[in-house]
C-alpha cells in the first residue's frame, strides 16, 4: 500500500478541536439496523445481491456495500442506500426528487468527480438507490484522521482537491442542479484517490418552476448564511466548497453556530490559523464572500490558474499511468491526495480572485 500513503509533517491540532464524524452508528438506532435485513418477505435486495458490509447508518435511512450474486466473487461493487420508511406523498415526492436528480447527472454525464448512479426501486415503502461504489469512504472521515496526525493538508493537495471539487460542482450546476449540502462527508473516494460529490439529498433542480414556498436547508456548518434568508443560488454551494477547502487547509473544527459561525460568513477569518500562499488564502475569500454576487462560479474556481495546473498535472499522470497498465490502486499516485511534485503552485503572482 505504500503507492498509497499520505505523508505530512506529524504534530499536535491546532486551532478548534475536531469531532468524530457523522458516519458513525446511532446509539439506539435499532430500526434502522433492522431495516437492512429486510422484512420477513425476501426483497429485491436480498434476492438479487449479497450484502458484503453496512457502510452507513443514519436517521435517513442506512447503506450498504453489495455485489450482485449471480457475478461471483470478482464482481464490481455497488453501494445501496435505503431509505427511512416513506411517510405519505410529500416526502416520496421529495425522495424522488433525488433519484431523478441522479438520473438527470448520469444522463447529463458521467463526470470522473460526481457520484455514478446506477439504479432505483421502491419496496415496501422504503426507496432503494443503486450507485457506484466509494472504495475509500468519505472525505469527512480522512479529514478526521489525518487531522489527528499532521498540523494541515498541505497546499499542493489543497490545489489538487480544489480542482476535482470544483470541476465536479461546475458539472451539476450547468445540468441545472444546485446540490445545497456540500460538505467533506458528502464528497466520496474512489479506490484511484478519485473525489466524487454525492449524497445530492437536498440537492434541486434550479431554476425551478415555482420557487414559492420552496426551503432546502443544509448542515449548518457549511450552509451559506443567505440561504438562512430563503436566498438561493449555485452561490451557496461555492461557499460550502470554500468552508470545505477552509477545513482541509486550516485542519479546523468548523463553527456550528455561535460569534465564529457569524464571523466566517462576514469575511473574518481571524481566528483561523491560515499558513499557506496569499493566493490560496485569497481564493478561499472569494468563495466566501458575504455577498454571494461576489463569489466566482464554480466553473471560475475551475479555471484560475493553480487550480487549472493542479488539474492538468494529475490528469497527465494519470495519463501516464494507465498506459503503463495502472489499476485502481497504483492510479492513485494521480491523485489529489498523493504525494509529488507540486511545481503547478509555482509561479502563482496574479494568481489571486477579488475578494475585497
Amino acid at each position: 500500500m505504500s503507492d498509497m500513503s499520505i505523508e505530512g509533517t506529524p504534530t499536535r491540532k491546532k486551532g478548534l478541536e475536531r469531532k468524530t464524524w457523522e458516519l458513525s452508528k446511532s446509539h439506539g438506532d435499532k430500526a434502522n439496523e433492522d431495516s437492512i435485513k429486510g422484512s420477513n418477505e425476501e426483497s429485491r435486495l436480498e434476492r438479487e445481491f449479497e450484502v458484503l458490509e453496512t457502510i452507513g447508518i443514519g436517521e435517513f435511512g442506512s447503506a450498504v456495500k453489495v455485489r450482485y450474486k449471480n457475478e461471483g466473487s470478482d464482481s464490481r461493487l455497488y453501494a445501496i442506500k435505503k431509505t427511512a420508511q416513506i411517510e405519505g406523498v410529500k416526502h416520496r415526492v421529495r425522495l424522488m426528487e433525488e433519484v431523478n436528480i441522479l438520473a438527470h447527472l448520469a444522463k447529463e454525464g458521467p463526470h470522473p468527480n460526481v457520484l455514478k448512479y446506477v439504479d432505483s426501486w421502491e419496496e415496501n415503502e422504503r426507496l432503494f438507490i443503486q450507485t457506484e461504489l466509494c472504495e475509500l469512504g468519505n472525505f469527512g472521515h480522512f479529514l478526521h484522521e489525518y487531522g489527528r496526525r499532521y498540523e494541515r493538508l498541505d497546499e499542493g493537495r489543497c490545489w489538487k482537491v480544489l480542482a476535482e471539487l470544483s470541476s465536479g460542482l461546475a458539472f451539476v450546476h450547468k445540468a441545472g442542479v444546485l446540490h445545497l449540502d456540500v460538505k467533506p462527508s458528502n464528497i466520496f473516494l474512489k479506490a484511484d484517490g478519485r473525489f466524487q460529490l454525492g449524497d445530492f439529498g437536498m440537492a434541486s433542480f434550479w431554476p425551478r418552476d415555482r420557487a414559492g414556498g420552496f426551503e432546502r436547508e443544509g448542515d449548518r456548518m457549511y450552509l451559506a448564511a443567505e440561504v438562512l434568508q430563503g436566498v438561493y443560488g449555485p452561490a451557496a454551494d461555492v461557499f460550502s466548497l470554500g468552508m470545505t477547502l477552509l477545513e482541509s487547509a486550516a485542519n479546523i473544527e468548523v463553527p456550528e453556530m455561535g460569534e465564529p459561525w457569524h464571523r466566517l460568513r462576514e469575511g473574518d477569518f481571524s481566528q483561523v490559523g491560515l499558513r499557506h500562499s496569499s493566493t490560496l488564502c485569497a481564493i478561499i475569500r472569494a468563495m466566501m464572500h458575504p455577498d454571494p454576487a461576489r463569489r466566482p462560479s464554480a466553473q471560475e474556481v475551475g479555471s484560475h490558474r493553480c487550480v487549472r495546473r493542479a488539474g492538468e498535472s494529475m490528469a497527465a499522470l494519470r495519463k501516464t499511468l494507465e498506459r503503463d497498465g495502472a489499476r485502481d490502486g497504483a492510479l492513485f499516485a494521480a491523485s489529489a491526495l498523493a504525494k509529488g511534485n507540486d511545481a503547478f503552485v509555482i509561479g502563482e503572482a496574479g494568481d489571486e480572485m477579488d475578494c475585497a
